[in-house]
């Protein structure tokens, strides 16, 4: 009997989708989520499973890229501009890195780098479908404390960008013609997108839309697509403008985003003009110690004690940014260590982009966390962190055992 148990129409994992639906609907449930956790060591730890030299490579790039990312947080306290009353991060960090290094270990074919994608995949389906559930319509596209998924510990930023992944890759795994709810749950996640209200996720979207055509092969393969975008862009932005939800939500928010970012009105956009100023203080800090920074929460508690940038008041928080915050918190090494890894594997995919549709789709898929990295922090939440791995787990079994699977069907047809 197989060790790990599959659901056998959608080839997802069940063990790995109740265990990511506990983390992505009870957020905020901190000894369930710890006991799933230990849960799901103790099955890959049971399991069966092959230490191939490959499973080792891929925990040595964990290692390098996220796993030396935390030591770093962990040793940065030993330099930290102050501390954080309360703060959990190193914390999370290396509870994401002990998850992360079962789910290397226990994926060790393009099967189960399937399996595991798709059972991620359902288990954000069902975060959304809660948060639509528990989310009274009146909070769709609000942000805060009472805003889209907060009823169940989620922000609808981060719940945007999961969706964006659910919605492409669903769509990609839905063209192979094994993940039989794919269409549907690719044309959940958009509406769901839409509802979260994140200006960061329709971009994205369509990043990944725009990236995903242009790179097809045939160019013959291009002409439904421009077509479909000729007919579906003015449809789509009449009802945007036409119906008051998304016209408040989607037009004027994006409207108000570019006026600010571009400085043609900077109080068009309260929330965007914050994010900016973060900005200025965390080039302020990088200047100031640009190789290894402020340590771990710097940037949080550095504007904590300024309190004021460019003469405005600006609440502590983080910086909204990848870039900004690895660069205050962890200065050049920072960046390095979570970049380097990344980029490397955004040019494999680019590599090997005519080797299948799953390479484009990495590569479109990570070329848009990069640039929506502007506007995220993805290392500071588990679910976030989990669609980096099952990408990486794809690119890294896509075209060695995908060729091995297509040659034994062949044998034994």
């Amino acid at each position: 009997m197989k060790s790990e148990i599959k659901f056998k129409r959608s080839g997802s994992d069940i063990a790995f989708t109740i265990y990511f639906t506990i983390m992505a609907c009870l957020y905020t449930a901190t000894y369930i989520q710890l006991a799933a956790q230990i849960g799901i060591i103790l099955y890959v730890l049971f399991s069966r499973f092959k230490v191939s030299m490959n499973v080792v490579k891929n925990e040595l790039f964990l290692l390098r890229w996220f796993g030396f990312l935390a030591l770093l947080a962990l040793f940065s306290t030993q330099w930290a501009y102050s501390t954080k009353t309360g703060s959990n991060t190193i914390l999370t960090f290396f509870r994401i890195l002990a998850i992360a290094a079962v789910m290397f270990l226990y994926v060790n074919s393009y099967e189960r780098a399937l399996a595991v994608l798709k059972s991620y995949i359902i288990s954000s389906v069902i975060m959304a479908a809660v948060a639509l559930a528990t989310t009274p319509l009146a909070q769709y596209g609000q942000a805060g404390e009472e805003g889209f998924g907060d009823a169940i510990g989620q922000q609808r930023n981060t719940l945007g960008a999961v969706m964006v992944f659910c919605a492409f890759m669903s769509y990609v795994l839905a063209q192979r013609g094994d993940f039989p709810f794919g269409k549907f749950f690719c044309a959940f996640s958009v509406v769901t997108i839409f509802c979260t209200g994140s200006r960061g996720a329709i971009l994205q979207l369509m990043i990944i839309m725009l990236v995903f055509i242009l790179m097809q092969n045939d160019l013959r393969k291009l002409v439904p697509y421009i077509f479909g975008i000729i007919i579906a862009v003015p449809i789509i932005i009449a009802l945007v403008q036409a119906v008051p939800f998304l016209y408040e939500t989607v037009w004027v928010r994006i409207e108000n985003l570019f006026l600010t970012v571009t400085g043609v009105d900077v109080e068009a956009d309260s929330s965007a003009r914050g994010r900016e100023l973060y900005k200025v203080l965390a080039g302020q800090m990088f200047r100031e110690r640009p190789w290894i920074g402020y340590g771990v929460d710097g940037f949080y508690c550095m504007l904590r004690d300024v309190r004021f940038v460019e003469g405005v008041y600006l609440p502590p928080v983080y910086s909204h940014c990848n870039y900004t915050e690895l660069a205050s918190c962890f200065g050049i090494v920072g960046l390095v260590i979570w970049y380097l890894p990344v980029v490397q594997v955004l040019i494999g995919s680019f590599v090997q982009r005519k080797v299948s549709n799953e390479m484009k789709a990495i590569f479109a898929m990570l070329f848009s966390m990069i640039i929506l990295d502007y506007a995220r922090i993805p290392w500071m939440t588990h679910i976030s962190m989990y669609y980096y791995f099952c990408l990486f787990l794809l690119y890294f079994y896509s075209e060695k055992d995908k060729s091995k699977t297509l040659s034994t069907k062949i044998i034994i047809q």
